[in-house]
Formats: structure tokens, C-alpha cells, sequence
């Protein structure tokens, strides 16, 4: 069996506030994915995505993490649900409905390329890497997402712009 998701004492306020589980915010992005699909948990389970046993546990286990990588990670491929958005909708937006916005598509998007990006190029760098501050990276952030909305606006004028 795979390893637990373990959420930590903050997230296990479940009890008082059961939709403060970041457990809860990946429930929802699975439950969405399967209405927007019609896959039911039996068609999961006929899939052999879950066995009977979590098929009737499912949301459950997810919501108090207690269900192994591997068993959400069948759930993810199943449904086609990228885990790093899935984590970026949950833990840096706070909002699982995110998760279906195209903002949050390009966030994980420039998340995974920034991360293949800088492991090519510190692999190339001598000696340790040392972390740069916060505030830098709030500054490198703040310059992508305004050539992002840039972009954006460029686009949305030449689709606007009738073609003669």
C-alpha cells in the first residue's frame, strides 16, 4: 500500500469545520470530475480503479487523508485530474473550484515548467544553491503574471478584431 496523506493538526479541524480539510477540497474536485463525466463510484470500482472496500469509503478516507498516494493517484488518472492543480486549487488558492478555472490551469503550468526550468539550469550552476527571498520571488511573479495578462489582452483583441 502506498503512503498516507496525512493532513496536520490545522487541517484535522474537520470536526468544527469540515470544509477547512484541505482533504475535503480534493473530495470536491473528484466528486465535480465525476459529475462532469457520469462516472459513478461503482463504474470506478468496475474500472478497477477502487475495490469495493474504498468505493464505499472513498470520500471519506479522502476527506480525513487517509487514503494511500497510490489509491488517489488511480483516482486522478481515472478521471484525468492533474494532481499538481488539484494542489494548487487546494493549498495555494484555498478554493477546490479553482481547480476547473484556466487560471489555475496556467498557475500549474508555469509551476511545472518553472521547476523543470531551474533543476536544468542549477544543474549547470557550481556550488550549493541557496533559496532567494520571498520578496524576489514576489517581484519575478508579479513581472510573469503581467506579460501573462498582456498576453492575455492581445488576445482576446485579436479575437475581438473583425477580419476584413
Amino acid at each position: 500500500m502506498g503512503q498516507l496523506i496525512r493532513m496536520d493538526a490545522d487541517e484535522q479541524s474537520a470536526e468544527t469545520n469540515p470544509r477547512s480539510s484541505a482533504g475535503f477540497g480534493y473530495a470536491v474536485i473528484i466528486r465535480e470530475a465525476m459529475a462532469s463525466q457520469n462516472v459513478s463510484l461503482r463504474e470506478l470500482q468496475r474500472r478497477g480503479v477502487v475495490n469495493d472496500r474504498l468505493r464505499r469509503q472513498l470520500f471519506e478516507k479522502i476527506e480525513a487523508g487517509l487514503i494511500s498516494v497510490t489509491e488517489l493517484q488511480q483516482v486522478y488518472d481515472c478521471l484525468g485530474i492533474d494532481p499538481l492543480r488539484a494542489m494548487v486549487a487546494v493549498q495555494v488558492l484555498n478554493n477546490p473550484q479553482a481547480y476547473f478555472d484556466p487560471c489555475c490551469e496556467t498557475i500549474a503550468a508555469y509551476t511545472e515548467e518553472l521547476g523543470i526550468a531551474l533543476n536544468e539550469q542549477l544543474s549547470a550552476v557550481r556550488g550549493d544553491f541557496k533559496p532567494i527571498r520571498r520578496n524576489l520571488c514576489r517581484s519575478h511573479a508579479q513581472k510573469i503574471t503581467e506579460q501573462i495578462c498582456a498576453h492575455h489582452a492581445r488576445v482576446v483583441e485579436r479575437e475581438e478584431t473583425p477580419i476584413a
